[in-house]
Protein backbone atom coordinates (compact mmCIF):
# COMPACT_ATOMS: atom_id res chain seq x y z
CA UNK A 1 0.00 0.00 0.00
CA UNK A 2 1.24 3.55 -0.72
CA UNK A 3 2.47 5.58 2.23
CA UNK A 4 -0.06 8.26 3.10
CA UNK A 5 0.68 11.50 4.89
CA UNK A 6 -1.71 10.85 7.76
CA UNK A 7 -0.61 13.81 9.93
CA UNK A 8 -1.40 16.26 7.12
CA UNK A 9 -4.73 14.68 6.26
CA UNK A 10 -5.71 14.59 9.93
CA UNK A 11 -4.79 18.26 10.41
CA UNK A 12 -6.85 19.22 7.37
CA UNK A 13 -9.88 17.28 8.61
CA UNK A 14 -9.74 18.63 12.18
CA UNK A 15 -8.99 22.26 11.38
CA UNK A 16 -11.51 22.23 8.53
CA UNK A 17 -14.24 21.43 11.06
CA UNK A 18 -13.56 24.70 12.88
CA UNK A 19 -13.05 26.61 9.64
CA UNK A 20 -16.38 25.47 8.20
CA UNK A 21 -18.14 26.44 11.41
CA UNK A 22 -16.58 29.89 11.25
CA UNK A 23 -17.51 30.25 7.57
CA UNK A 24 -21.18 29.40 8.08
CA UNK A 25 -21.24 31.57 11.21
CA UNK A 26 -19.98 34.48 9.11
CA UNK A 27 -22.76 33.90 6.58
CA UNK A 28 -25.51 33.59 9.21
CA UNK A 29 -24.48 36.58 11.28
CA UNK A 30 -24.41 37.11 15.04
CA UNK A 31 -28.00 36.34 16.11
CA UNK A 32 -28.42 33.12 14.14
CA UNK A 33 -24.90 31.96 15.00
CA UNK A 34 -25.26 32.42 18.75
CA UNK A 35 -28.67 30.72 18.66
CA UNK A 36 -27.18 27.78 16.72
CA UNK A 37 -24.21 27.62 19.11
CA UNK A 38 -26.39 27.53 22.24
CA UNK A 39 -28.81 24.94 20.88
CA UNK A 40 -25.94 22.71 19.65
CA UNK A 41 -24.14 22.91 22.99
CA UNK A 42 -27.40 22.16 24.82
CA UNK A 43 -28.06 19.11 22.64
CA UNK A 44 -24.71 17.45 23.43
CA UNK A 45 -24.58 18.43 27.11
CA UNK A 46 -28.05 16.99 27.72
CA UNK A 47 -27.04 13.70 26.13
CA UNK A 48 -23.93 13.08 28.24
CA UNK A 49 -25.45 14.40 31.47
CA UNK A 50 -28.67 12.41 31.26
CA UNK A 51 -27.71 9.22 29.41
CA UNK A 52 -27.62 6.99 32.50
CA UNK A 53 -30.91 8.37 33.85
CA UNK A 54 -32.63 8.07 30.48
CA UNK A 55 -31.47 4.48 29.92
CA UNK A 56 -32.56 3.50 33.44
CA UNK A 57 -35.96 5.07 32.79
CA UNK A 58 -36.32 3.28 29.44
CA UNK A 59 -35.32 -0.02 31.03
CA UNK A 60 -38.05 0.15 33.69
CA UNK A 61 -40.66 2.05 31.66
CA UNK A 62 -43.83 -0.03 31.25
CA UNK A 63 -45.74 0.20 28.00
CA UNK A 64 -48.37 -2.14 26.62
CA UNK A 65 -46.96 -1.74 23.11
CA UNK A 66 -43.70 -3.33 24.23
CA UNK A 67 -45.53 -6.60 24.91
CA UNK A 68 -46.41 -6.76 21.22
CA UNK A 69 -42.75 -6.31 20.36
CA UNK A 70 -41.69 -9.03 22.79
CA UNK A 71 -44.37 -11.36 21.41
CA UNK A 72 -42.62 -11.28 18.06
CA UNK A 73 -39.70 -13.09 19.70
CA UNK A 74 -41.83 -15.60 21.58
CA UNK A 75 -45.46 -15.73 22.63
CA UNK A 76 -44.56 -16.44 26.26
CA UNK A 77 -42.88 -13.02 26.49
CA UNK A 78 -46.09 -11.14 25.71
CA UNK A 79 -46.86 -10.76 29.41
CA UNK A 80 -43.88 -8.44 29.89
CA UNK A 81 -44.49 -4.71 29.46
CA UNK A 82 -40.93 -3.46 30.09
CA UNK A 83 -37.36 -4.48 29.36
CA UNK A 84 -36.78 -5.07 33.06
CA UNK A 85 -39.62 -7.62 33.11
CA UNK A 86 -38.67 -9.39 29.88
CA UNK A 87 -34.99 -9.93 30.77
CA UNK A 88 -35.43 -12.74 33.38
CA UNK A 89 -38.24 -14.28 31.31
CA UNK A 90 -36.01 -14.39 28.23
CA UNK A 91 -33.18 -15.96 30.24
CA UNK A 92 -35.49 -18.68 31.53
CA UNK A 93 -36.85 -19.26 28.04
CA UNK A 94 -33.57 -19.56 26.17
CA UNK A 95 -31.36 -21.13 28.86
CA UNK A 96 -33.93 -23.70 29.96
CA UNK A 97 -34.75 -25.37 33.26
CA UNK A 98 -31.26 -26.87 33.59
CA UNK A 99 -29.94 -23.44 34.50
CA UNK A 100 -32.87 -22.41 36.69
CA UNK A 101 -30.70 -22.19 39.82
CA UNK A 102 -28.20 -19.96 38.03
CA UNK A 103 -30.91 -17.72 36.59
CA UNK A 104 -32.39 -17.30 40.07
CA UNK A 105 -29.05 -15.95 41.32
CA UNK A 106 -29.53 -12.23 41.98
CA UNK A 107 -25.95 -11.42 40.99
CA UNK A 108 -26.37 -13.24 37.68
CA UNK A 109 -29.55 -11.26 37.04
CA UNK A 110 -27.68 -8.07 37.90
CA UNK A 111 -25.00 -8.92 35.33
CA UNK A 112 -27.64 -9.76 32.71
CA UNK A 113 -29.41 -6.49 33.50
CA UNK A 114 -26.18 -4.54 33.09
CA UNK A 115 -25.50 -6.12 29.69
CA UNK A 116 -29.11 -5.58 28.62
CA UNK A 117 -29.01 -1.92 29.63
CA UNK A 118 -25.73 -1.56 27.73
CA UNK A 119 -27.44 -2.82 24.56
CA UNK A 120 -30.33 -0.42 25.19
CA UNK A 121 -27.84 2.41 25.70
CA UNK A 122 -26.31 1.74 22.27
CA UNK A 123 -29.74 1.78 20.63
CA UNK A 124 -30.67 5.00 22.44
CA UNK A 125 -27.39 6.63 21.37
CA UNK A 126 -28.02 5.77 17.72
CA UNK A 127 -31.59 7.10 17.91
CA UNK A 128 -30.49 10.25 19.74
CA UNK A 129 -27.99 11.26 17.07
CA UNK A 130 -30.27 10.38 14.15
CA UNK A 131 -34.03 10.64 14.64
CA UNK A 132 -34.01 12.75 17.81
CA UNK A 133 -31.36 15.01 16.28
CA UNK A 134 -33.51 15.65 13.18
CA UNK A 135 -36.60 16.38 15.30
CA UNK A 136 -34.57 18.66 17.60
CA UNK A 137 -33.14 20.62 14.68
CA UNK A 138 -36.62 21.01 13.16
CA UNK A 139 -37.96 22.41 16.44
CA UNK A 140 -34.97 24.78 16.70
CA UNK A 141 -35.63 25.93 13.12
CA UNK A 142 -39.24 26.77 13.99
CA UNK A 143 -38.15 28.70 17.09
CA UNK A 144 -35.50 30.56 15.12
CA UNK A 145 -37.99 31.50 12.43
CA UNK A 146 -40.41 32.83 15.04
CA UNK A 147 -37.91 34.95 16.98
CA UNK A 148 -35.19 35.70 14.43
CA UNK A 149 -36.95 35.34 11.10
CA UNK A 150 -37.92 38.96 10.60
CA UNK A 151 -38.84 40.44 7.26
CA UNK A 152 -36.55 39.83 4.31
CA UNK A 153 -37.43 43.30 3.06
CA UNK A 154 -35.99 44.97 6.19
CA UNK A 155 -33.25 42.45 7.02
CA UNK A 156 -30.97 43.70 4.25
CA UNK A 157 -30.71 47.08 6.00
CA UNK A 158 -29.84 45.57 9.40
CA UNK A 159 -26.22 44.87 10.31
CA UNK A 160 -25.65 41.14 10.89
CA UNK A 161 -22.46 41.72 12.84
CA UNK A 162 -20.69 39.02 10.87
CA UNK A 163 -17.52 39.28 12.99
CA UNK A 164 -19.27 37.92 16.07
CA UNK A 165 -21.10 35.50 13.82
CA UNK A 166 -17.76 34.14 12.67
CA UNK A 167 -16.64 33.83 16.31
CA UNK A 168 -19.68 31.87 17.48
CA UNK A 169 -19.60 29.81 14.29
CA UNK A 170 -16.02 28.82 15.09
CA UNK A 171 -17.09 27.92 18.63
CA UNK A 172 -19.86 25.72 17.25
CA UNK A 173 -17.29 24.11 14.99
CA UNK A 174 -15.12 23.51 18.05
CA UNK A 175 -18.04 21.68 19.69
CA UNK A 176 -18.43 19.48 16.63
CA UNK A 177 -14.67 18.88 16.67
CA UNK A 178 -14.67 17.81 20.31
CA UNK A 179 -17.56 15.41 19.75
CA UNK A 180 -15.53 13.97 16.88
CA UNK A 181 -12.53 13.60 19.20
CA UNK A 182 -14.71 11.74 21.71
CA UNK A 183 -15.51 9.14 19.07
CA UNK A 184 -12.05 9.07 17.49
CA UNK A 185 -10.32 9.00 20.88
CA UNK A 186 -12.18 5.88 21.95
CA UNK A 187 -11.76 4.16 18.59
CA UNK A 188 -8.03 4.89 18.37
CA UNK A 189 -7.54 3.87 22.00
CA UNK A 190 -9.05 0.48 21.18
CA UNK A 191 -7.16 0.15 17.88
CA UNK A 192 -3.87 1.06 19.57
CA UNK A 193 -4.37 -1.82 21.98
CA UNK A 194 -5.37 -4.29 19.29
CA UNK A 195 -2.53 -3.55 16.85
CA UNK A 196 -0.04 -4.21 19.64
CA UNK A 197 -1.37 -7.75 19.71
CA UNK A 198 0.01 -8.36 16.21
CA UNK A 199 3.76 -9.11 15.84
CA UNK A 200 5.78 -6.25 14.38
CA UNK A 201 7.29 -8.20 11.53
CA UNK A 202 6.48 -11.28 9.52
CA UNK A 203 8.52 -14.24 10.77
CA UNK A 204 11.24 -15.30 8.40
CA UNK A 205 10.49 -18.31 6.26
CA UNK A 206 12.18 -21.45 7.52
CA UNK A 207 13.46 -23.74 4.77
CA UNK A 208 13.38 -27.33 5.96
CA UNK A 209 15.70 -29.77 4.12
CA UNK A 210 14.10 -32.93 2.82
CA UNK A 211 14.95 -35.69 5.33
CA UNK A 212 16.62 -38.71 3.76
CA UNK A 213 18.19 -40.38 6.79
CA UNK A 214 16.07 -43.19 8.19
CA UNK A 215 13.57 -42.51 5.44
CA UNK A 216 11.95 -45.88 5.75
CA UNK A 217 11.60 -45.98 9.51
CA UNK A 218 7.93 -46.15 10.41
CA UNK A 219 8.38 -43.82 13.36
CA UNK A 220 9.90 -41.03 11.24
CA UNK A 221 7.70 -38.20 10.06
CA UNK A 222 8.28 -36.31 6.83
CA UNK A 223 6.30 -33.33 8.15
CA UNK A 224 8.58 -31.00 10.02
CA UNK A 225 7.03 -29.30 13.01
CA UNK A 226 7.37 -25.53 12.73
CA UNK A 227 7.54 -23.98 16.18
CA UNK A 228 6.36 -20.52 16.99
CA UNK A 229 3.50 -18.35 15.85
CA UNK A 230 2.10 -18.91 12.32
CA UNK A 231 2.90 -16.10 9.92
CA UNK A 232 0.11 -13.71 8.99
CA UNK A 233 -0.69 -12.80 5.38
CA UNK A 234 1.40 -9.86 4.11
CA UNK A 235 -1.79 -7.93 3.30
CA UNK A 236 -2.81 -8.06 6.95
CA UNK A 237 0.57 -6.73 8.05
CA UNK A 238 0.19 -3.85 5.59
CA UNK A 239 -3.19 -3.00 7.10
CA UNK A 240 -1.80 -3.19 10.64
CA UNK A 241 1.14 -0.95 9.75
CA UNK A 242 -1.21 1.58 8.16
CA UNK A 243 -3.38 1.53 11.27
CA UNK A 244 -0.32 2.05 13.49
CA UNK A 245 0.74 5.04 11.39
CA UNK A 246 -2.75 6.53 11.58
CA UNK A 247 -2.92 5.95 15.35
CA UNK A 248 0.48 7.58 15.86
CA UNK A 249 -0.58 10.53 13.72
CA UNK A 250 -3.70 10.94 15.83
CA UNK A 251 -1.87 10.73 19.17
CA UNK A 252 0.80 13.21 18.03
CA UNK A 253 -1.68 15.71 16.65
CA UNK A 254 -1.53 19.13 18.33
CA UNK A 255 -5.30 19.48 18.77
CA UNK A 256 -5.59 15.97 20.16
CA UNK A 257 -2.73 16.40 22.63
CA UNK A 258 -4.10 19.80 23.67
CA UNK A 259 -7.60 18.52 24.40
CA UNK A 260 -6.11 15.54 26.28
CA UNK A 261 -4.92 17.94 28.97
CA UNK A 262 -8.57 18.32 30.03
CA UNK A 263 -9.05 15.37 32.37
CA UNK A 264 -11.64 13.77 34.63
CA UNK A 265 -11.32 11.36 37.55
CA UNK A 266 -12.73 7.91 36.84
CA UNK A 267 -14.15 5.37 39.30
CA UNK A 268 -10.62 4.24 40.24
CA UNK A 269 -9.49 7.81 41.07
CA UNK A 270 -7.32 7.90 37.97
CA UNK A 271 -7.04 10.93 35.71
CA UNK A 272 -8.07 10.23 32.10
CA UNK A 273 -8.74 12.64 29.21
CA UNK A 274 -12.26 14.03 29.20
CA UNK A 275 -13.02 12.74 25.70
CA UNK A 276 -12.17 9.18 26.76
CA UNK A 277 -14.17 9.63 29.96
CA UNK A 278 -17.23 10.63 27.92
CA UNK A 279 -16.62 7.76 25.48
CA UNK A 280 -16.59 5.33 28.41
CA UNK A 281 -19.84 6.81 29.71
CA UNK A 282 -21.52 5.49 26.56
CA UNK A 283 -19.62 2.24 25.93
CA UNK A 284 -19.84 0.79 29.42
CA UNK A 285 -22.24 -1.02 31.73
CA UNK A 286 -22.65 -1.19 35.49
CA UNK A 287 -22.30 -4.33 37.56
CA UNK A 288 -21.99 -4.62 41.33
CA UNK A 289 -21.88 -0.82 41.61
CA UNK A 290 -18.83 -0.71 39.33
CA UNK A 291 -18.54 0.70 35.83
CA UNK A 292 -17.15 -1.80 33.32
CA UNK A 293 -15.63 0.09 30.40
CA UNK A 294 -15.55 -1.82 27.11
CA UNK A 295 -12.57 0.24 25.95
CA UNK A 296 -10.56 -0.53 29.07
CA UNK A 297 -11.43 -4.23 28.98
CA UNK A 298 -10.34 -4.56 25.35
CA UNK A 299 -7.14 -2.71 26.19
CA UNK A 300 -6.46 -5.01 29.15
CA UNK A 301 -7.03 -8.23 27.21
CA UNK A 302 -5.02 -6.94 24.26
CA UNK A 303 -2.13 -6.10 26.60
CA UNK A 304 -2.28 -9.62 28.04
CA UNK A 305 -2.36 -11.11 24.55
CA UNK A 306 0.58 -8.98 23.39
CA UNK A 307 2.58 -9.95 26.48
CA UNK A 308 1.92 -13.66 25.90
CA UNK A 309 2.80 -13.39 22.22
CA UNK A 310 6.15 -11.79 23.11
CA UNK A 311 7.07 -14.59 25.51
CA UNK A 312 9.91 -16.84 24.42
CA UNK A 313 7.67 -19.86 24.97
CA UNK A 314 5.53 -18.83 21.98
CA UNK A 315 8.56 -19.31 19.74
CA UNK A 316 9.96 -22.49 21.27
CA UNK A 317 6.92 -24.26 22.76
CA UNK A 318 9.23 -25.23 25.63
CA UNK A 319 7.71 -24.88 29.11
CA UNK A 320 11.19 -24.34 30.51
CA UNK A 321 11.25 -20.95 28.79
CA UNK A 322 8.39 -19.70 30.98
CA UNK A 323 9.55 -17.87 34.09
CA UNK A 324 7.82 -17.12 37.34
CA UNK A 325 7.92 -13.43 36.47
CA UNK A 326 5.85 -14.17 33.36
CA UNK A 327 3.15 -15.74 35.51
CA UNK A 328 3.23 -12.89 38.03
CA UNK A 329 2.94 -10.30 35.28
CA UNK A 330 0.00 -12.06 33.61
CA UNK A 331 -1.94 -12.38 36.86
CA UNK A 332 -1.17 -8.75 37.68
CA UNK A 333 -2.57 -7.65 34.30
CA UNK A 334 -5.65 -9.85 34.71
CA UNK A 335 -6.29 -8.20 38.08
CA UNK A 336 -6.63 -4.87 36.24
CA UNK A 337 -9.75 -6.11 34.46
CA UNK A 338 -12.85 -4.72 36.15
CA UNK A 339 -14.97 -7.36 34.43
CA UNK A 340 -12.96 -10.36 35.64
CA UNK A 341 -12.49 -8.98 39.15
CA UNK A 342 -16.20 -8.29 39.60
CA UNK A 343 -17.39 -11.52 37.96
CA UNK A 344 -15.02 -13.79 39.92
CA UNK A 345 -17.39 -14.41 42.87
CA UNK A 346 -20.29 -14.98 40.48
CA UNK A 347 -18.17 -17.47 38.54
CA UNK A 348 -17.39 -19.32 41.76
CA UNK A 349 -21.09 -19.45 42.64
CA UNK A 350 -22.03 -20.71 39.18
CA UNK A 351 -19.27 -23.34 39.28
CA UNK A 352 -20.47 -24.50 42.70
CA UNK A 353 -24.00 -24.94 41.37
CA UNK A 354 -22.81 -26.67 38.19
CA UNK A 355 -20.50 -29.05 40.09
CA UNK A 356 -23.02 -29.51 42.91
CA UNK A 357 -20.40 -28.48 45.46
CA UNK A 358 -21.81 -26.31 48.26
CA UNK A 359 -19.73 -23.31 49.28
CA UNK A 360 -18.46 -23.05 52.83
CA UNK A 361 -18.09 -19.29 52.53
CA UNK A 362 -21.24 -17.15 52.98
CA UNK A 363 -22.32 -15.29 49.86
CA UNK A 364 -21.88 -11.88 51.49
CA UNK A 365 -18.29 -12.66 52.45
CA UNK A 366 -17.57 -14.09 49.00
CA UNK A 367 -18.56 -10.83 47.30
CA UNK A 368 -16.80 -8.72 49.92
CA UNK A 369 -13.39 -10.18 49.05
CA UNK A 370 -10.95 -7.91 47.20
CA UNK A 371 -10.57 -10.16 44.17
CA UNK A 372 -8.10 -7.86 42.46
CA UNK A 373 -5.70 -8.35 45.35
CA UNK A 374 -6.54 -12.06 45.51
CA UNK A 375 -5.60 -12.53 41.85
CA UNK A 376 -2.27 -10.80 42.44
CA UNK A 377 -1.51 -13.04 45.42
CA UNK A 378 -2.63 -16.13 43.49
CA UNK A 379 -0.21 -15.15 40.73
CA UNK A 380 2.60 -14.92 43.26
CA UNK A 381 1.78 -18.38 44.63
CA UNK A 382 1.50 -19.91 41.15
CA UNK A 383 4.76 -18.27 40.05
CA UNK A 384 6.61 -19.52 43.14
CA UNK A 385 5.31 -23.06 42.63
CA UNK A 386 6.32 -22.92 38.97
CA UNK A 387 9.81 -21.69 39.87
CA UNK A 388 10.22 -24.59 42.29
CA UNK A 389 9.10 -27.11 39.67
CA UNK A 390 11.36 -25.54 37.06
CA UNK A 391 14.35 -25.48 39.45
CA UNK A 392 13.76 -29.13 40.31
CA UNK A 393 14.03 -29.97 36.60
CA UNK A 394 10.55 -31.42 36.16
CA UNK A 395 10.17 -29.44 32.93
CA UNK A 396 13.35 -30.84 31.37
CA UNK A 397 12.90 -34.56 31.99
CA UNK A 398 13.21 -36.94 34.97
CA UNK A 399 14.66 -34.83 37.79
CA UNK A 400 17.30 -35.73 40.32
CA UNK A 401 15.63 -34.28 43.40
CA UNK A 402 18.60 -35.08 45.65
CA UNK A 403 20.74 -32.56 43.78
CA UNK A 404 18.29 -29.65 44.20
CA UNK A 405 18.30 -27.39 47.24
CA UNK A 406 15.08 -25.57 48.08
CA UNK A 407 15.41 -22.87 50.74
CA UNK A 408 12.88 -20.79 52.62
CA UNK A 409 13.72 -17.83 50.40
CA UNK A 410 12.65 -19.83 47.34
CA UNK A 411 9.31 -20.63 48.99
CA UNK A 412 8.80 -16.99 50.01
Amino acid sequence: MPNLDYPTYLNIALYATIALGAFFGFLKGFKKSIFSFITTLFFYVVFFVTIEQVVTFLWTFENAYLSQLFALLDGSLAQATSFAQVAPMALSLYLGEDYAAIIANEHFLELATGIGMFALKIVYTLLYFTIIFIIYKFICWIIRMIFFGGSKKNSKYVSKNRGLGLLFGAMEGAIALYVTLIIMGGVFSISESLVNFVPDETPEEVVMPFPRDHLYEASYTLLAEEPGIPALPPELYDMVNQLKELTDAYNNNFLVSSTSTITMTDSHDQQIPLNLYLFDEVLSFNYDEEQVSIRKELSTFASIGAYVMDMEYMQTNDLADISGDNIRDIFAMVSQSDLIVNVMPLGIEVAAVYLDAPLDVPTEELYAIDWGNELTQLGTIAATAFDIISTAGFLEGPPDVEQNDVTGDDIR
